[in-house]
């Protein structure tokens, strides 16, 4: 997030080319297009990987037990102090 849209992008302005010569631009479009593409491009790759490889979008074959009850679940007597 910080290079795709943040600060970063700051880097991807020049590191390409000089955005305002087009003879220096390495991929053929402005240096700042070519690093957002590049920036995307490994988010979606991320997204894919979390999700389908380390099997983060699937529910857990096992049971998951609570270590101690939430609050909410708890029931509370209102009769005593």
């Amino acid at each position: 997030f910080f290079f795709g849209v943040g600060p970063g992008t700051v880097i991807g302005n020049t590191i390409f080319g000089n955005p305002n010569d087009m003879a220096t631009w390495t991929f053929g479009i402005p240096s700042i297009w070519a690093w957002q593409i590049i920036w995307w491009a490994l988010g979606v790759f991320m997204m894919w990987f979390l999700a389908y490889k380390m099997e983060l979008s699937t529910v857990p074959s096992t049971e998951i037990v609570a270590l101690q009850e939430d609050i909410g679940d708890i029931h509370m007597d209102t009769d005593s102090p």
